[in-house]
Parts: structure tokens; C-alpha cells; sequence
């Protein structure tokens, strides 16, 4: 196969948007072995909106938050080749994060 993948993502750092962000992503894989019979065109668009968020003001790698996902999906699986045409809403719980690497300090 050859072809080609485009991905892109819209997020805010800060801000009354900062807990939403957008995606699409498109695949386009042409299939040379076969003349083209098992072409794969994919095409996924959604957005995200965190809903919660915790973080423990002592431990810092001690969070939590929860977030809604919409995504919608149209053309064929990479992996599988099949045919799809859905709409996605999940909720996802993330519980903690990766801890930091501690401060070196100049002169130690």
C-alpha cells in the first residue's frame, strides 16, 4: 500500500476553551498489489470536553480527571477494511499521571 495520512488538533492551553479540543484525521492508502481492490479512505472528525479535574495540592502526581469524547467515523477500517459510518460518545476516567523528574540544583 501506499498513500498517504493528514491529522491535525485544536486545543487551548489556557482560557475558558482550555477544556475542549478538536481533531480530524484522514488516511488515504491505495493498494498496489491488488489494482486498487482493497483501497482504504478514512476519515475520523471529533472533539473533546474535560468535564472534571483533580489534582491532589500535595502530590502533584496524584490527579484525576473525567472527559466526554464525540467522534464520527466514515470509510474503511485500516486494520479490518470494513466499511464504516458511526457516531462514538464515550466517557473516559483518566487516574493519575506520570511523575516529573526531580530539580537539580546548580552547584550539586
Amino acid at each position: 500500500m501506499a498513500g498517504t495520512e493528514l491529522s491535525g488538533r485544536l486545543f487551548f492551553q489556557s482560557g475558558p476553551l482550555a477544556p475542549y479540543s478538536l481533531f480530524a484525521k484522514y488516511y488515504f492508502l491505495y493498494d498496489t498489489l491488488h489494482r486498487g481492490a482493497q483501497n482504504i479512505d478514512y476519515t475520523q472528525v471529533g472533539g473533546s470536553a474535560k468535564l472534571l479535574k483533580w489534582q491532589n495540592p500535595e502530590r502533584e502526581t496524584e490527579t484525576a480527571d473525567l472527559s466526554l469524547t464525540v467522534r464520527y467515523t466514515k470509510g474503511t477500517s485500516l486494520r479490518t477494511l470494513e466499511r464504516n459510518d458511526e457516531v462514538y460518545a464515550g466517557l473516559t476516567l483518566k487516574l493519575g499521571s506520570l511523575p516529573t523528574a526531580p530539580e537539580v540544583k546548580a552547584g550539586n
